[in-house]
C-alpha cells in the first residue's frame, strides 16, 4: 500500500471569492452561473409568443401569476410585518364580481368594466 500525499486533478478554474465579488477563470464557469439567467430571461421573452397559440394555459398562467402576487403580499405581511391582513385579496374579489356584474347584466365591455369595478372595489375596502 502506497503511503502518500494523494493527488487531485481539478478540472475548473479556481473561484476567488470575497463578499459578493468573485472572479472566475474559465468560460466553463461562466456559462455554468449564466446559462441559467439567460435561459429563464429567454424563456420570459418567448412566453407571450408561444402562449399566444394556447389559450387555456395563457388563463391558467394569468390566474396562477394573481395567486402568486396575492401570496407573496399576504407571505410580506404576516412573515415580516406580523399582521394578518386578507385586505389585498378582498380587493381583488370585490373587483372581480364587480367586473363579471358590470359584464353580464349591464353589458359593459371589459375595457370599461375592469378599470370601474376597481375603482368600485377600492371604494368598497376602503
Amino acid at each position: 500500500m502506497k503511503t502518500g500525499m494523494r493527488k487531485e486533478r481539478i478540472d475548473r478554474g479556481i473561484k476567488v471569492r470575497s463578499d459578493g465579488i468573485y472572479a472566475l477563470s474559465s468560460w466553463r464557469e461562466m456559462s455554468y452561473l449564466m446559462a441559467p439567467r439567460v435561459l429563464l430571461i429567454a424563456g420570459l421573452l418567448l412566453a407571450p409568443l408561444i402562449l399566444h397559440f394556447f389559450p387555456y394555459w395563457q388563463k391558467v398562467l394569468l390566474i396562477v401569476c394573481i395567486y402568486a402576487l396575492l401570496s407573496m403580499a399576504f407571505d410580506f405581511l404576516a412573515n415580516y410585518v406580523g399582521l394578518v391582513c386578507l385586505g389585498g385579496s378582498f380587493f381583488v374579489g370585490v373587483g372581480g364580481y364587480g367586473a363579471a356584474l358590470l359584464n353580464k347584466y349591464l353589458y359593459f365591455s371589459p375595457f370599461l368594466s375592469i378599470p370601474l369595478a376597481a375603482l368600485g372595489g377600492a371604494a368598497f375596502c376602503t
